[in-house]
């Protein structure tokens, strides 16, 4: 078989690393990289391809079988539409855009083109994460009752070097960072049904928040929080105690807790704990803890082969138009609760 013919569109961090991915697997070639800056082509003669500053070159020339779409969030509509006319499937990161608006015409335009489209939330295709929700989904476990979640690291100063992320509305740890916790929960205790949310930016100053603090109800009844922070000394992280990001310095901490009614799971130590029995439960009596740690695997790899899959037909998006959708209807919601120091009900209020 011929090997599928991908393109990278948008040679930022994401973008660039996607394509030293795809560079580097086999039976995969990437053909081309599109960007409006003129110095991304450093990395397309890195990995000899050619460099296309036009979009619509690069589809009429190297007709790829998919493209990977890592441009700015206001900027995925418009490239959805021109590679959807081309008949191209897409992976486009996360989140599917920046306004619901935006989410529905990318859906609408993928369907009457009749393209396949996954949407980049790459955590889900994690083994920690799969791990985790066959350990919380299992009747041992019992029903959910809360979830904690905390997401606190230091970014350095040379980080906040352009000027975009101190601004609103993109930067912020909330749509940088916070995005993927938010899809987690959802993918992993169910819908989101109510959030409640404060942030503050007195630390940095900046027009964006460095501190944000989340409540959460799901539809099953459970309750959660995520208390986050970008400007704290601390190794309880997602990025720095799983080690998926080589960048990161990794740490042997957890940074979430799941509760349930018979067992509780820390992450991502896969640490469960219980009692040894109904009779002897209670907080006098000893508390058990296992581990069930899988085998370690990149989840930006395990998403690559995805799309592969979905582009020959062999399988559907696992995190599909309708499913990000919802996730970024979470995110706005707690935008809004921010703004108006109230509780948002999200229901149906977001997705049409």
């Amino acid at each position: 078989m011929k090997p599928l013919r991908l393109a990278v569109i948008g040679g930022g961090v994401i973008g660039s690393k996607h394509a030293e991915l795809i560079f580097n697997y086999q039976g995969i070639e990437l053909v081309g990289i599109s960007d409006i800056d003129e110095t991304v082509n450093v990395i397309a003669q890195r990995y000899q391809v050619g460099f296309y500053n036009k979009l619509e070159e690069l589809l009429t020339v190297q007709k790829p079988d998919g493209v990977i779409i890592a441009v700015p969030n206001s900027q995925h509509q418009a490239v959805a539409i021109i590679c959807a006319k081309y008949k191209v499937h897409m992976l486009i990161e996360k989140p599917i855009a920046d306004s619901i608006e935006s989410a529905e015409r990318i859906t609408e335009i993928a369907e009457s083109e009749k393209v396949h489209v996954l949407i980049g939330h790459h955590r889900r295709h994690s083994s920690l994460v799969k791990r985790t929700k066959d350990l919380i989904s299992d009747d041992s476990f019992g029903r959910l009752i809360g979830v904690s979640m905390l997401w606190a690291l230091y970014k350095p100063d040379d980080y906040f070097a352009v000027d975009w992320k101190k601004e609103k509305p993109g930067g912020g740890p909330l749509l940088i960072n916070l995005i993927h916790e938010l899809d987690l929960l959802r993918h992993l205790c169910g819908e989101i049904v109510e959030v409640y949310a404060k942030a503050s930016s007195s630390t940095r100053q900046f027009e964006v928040e460095d501190s944000i603090v989340i409540s959460l109800e799901f539809d099953s009844g459970a309750v959660g929080n995520i208390f986050a922070s970008d400007s704290s000394p601390s190794p309880w992280s997602y990025e720095s105690t799983t080690n998926e990001n080589k960048y990161y310095y990794p740490v042997d901490e957890n940074c979430y807790y799941f509760l349930g009614s018979k067992q509780s799971l820390s992450f991502p130590k896969m640490e469960l704990w219980n009692y040894e029995s109904k009779e002897s439960s209670g907080w006098q009596y000893p508390i058990h803890k296992s581990s069930q740690v899988p085998d370690e695997l990149d989840p930006l790899i395990e998403q690559l082969k995805h799309f592969c899959d979905v582009i020959k037909g062999d399988a559907l998006p696992y995190v599909s138009c309708e499913d990000a959708k919802k996730s970024l209807a979470v995110v706005l919601s707690v935008i809004e609760s921010i703004d108006k120091r109230l509780p948002v009900t999200i229901g149906n209020k977001f997705v049409q």
